[in-house]
């Protein structure tokens, strides 16, 4: 699975740059690049470290871009709090 575009989306979500993340998750720039590349594979530790640094689970960083039955919302602050609302609208249909 390729999730290269889900990091680098989250990851301008929050305004960090490539640099930063490298140095939180203690790997070169380089190294960095080939996983928002999809040049190599991550393995779940590393998959689990890049959530941790982005403030979400990997099944939301899994799912970030797949079709979803409602509105997904994403938001992030830099007062260390952030997280997802969520609201889903159904379609009524009247057959009078």
């Amino acid at each position: 699975m390729k999730i290269g575009k889900n990091i680098i989306e989250i990851r301008r979500a929050h305004k960090y740059t490539e640099e930063f993340m490298a140095d939180e998750l203690k790997i070169s720039v380089d190294e960095y690049k080939s996983i928002e590349n999809d040049d190599v594979d991550i393995t779940l530790s590393m998959l689990d470290a890049i959530c941790s640094v982005l403030s979400l689970t990997p099944a939301e960083l899994l799912q970030l871009n797949e079709p979803t039955n409602g509105i997904k919302n994403y938001f992030f602050n830099h007062s260390d709090n952030s997280g997802t609302n969520i609201k889903i609208q159904g379609i009524c249909t009247s057959s009078n």
